[in-house]
């Protein structure tokens, strides 16, 4: 959780697990998508709530009680640069669009299981309810 939640190391991270996913053969359907969603509502978090946290502390400490900011050198965005946040932002939108294209050529194998003949027979039908119809 901590290391998905760093916003930089994030797409490193997610790499990984795509490769272990897509590696070990054809991926599964659920966890591929399990993947997606895990990786879109990290992104939310750490870097939009977590993000607006930081940058609201920031702006609290760059500006101090004599009335004078050091905002420039300290404030909001100063400590981030721009390669490492262009790298989250390509690599969060292209690692979530590789796992939508690699959707079709994974394996659905959950839920899979034999049906017998006695299991695809109507539940709600019970052998009263269809002796009392034929009486009547």
């Amino acid at each position: 959780f901590v290391v998905s939640a760093v916003p930089f190391i994030r797409v490193f991270f997610y790499v990984v697990l795509l490769g272990l996913l897509v590696g070990a053969g054809p991926p599964d359907e659920y966890q591929l998508l399990q993947y997606i969603m895990m990786f879109k509502g990290m992104q939310f978090l750490s870097g939009g709530v977590l993000m607006a946290l930081t940058g609201g502390v920031q702006y609290y400490w760059c500006v101090n009680d004599l009335q004078r900011h050091t905002c420039n050198e300290h404030g909001p965005g100063t400590g981030f640069g721009y390669v490492m946040g262009a790298i989250d932002f390509f690599g969060s939108c292209m690692l979530v669009w590789v796992g939508f294209l690699i959707l079709p050529y994974s394996t659905r194998s959950a839920g899979l299981r034999k049906v017998d003949d006695h299991e695809r027979q109507e539940p709600w039908l019970d052998e009263e309810d269809t002796d009392s119809d034929e009486d009547g």
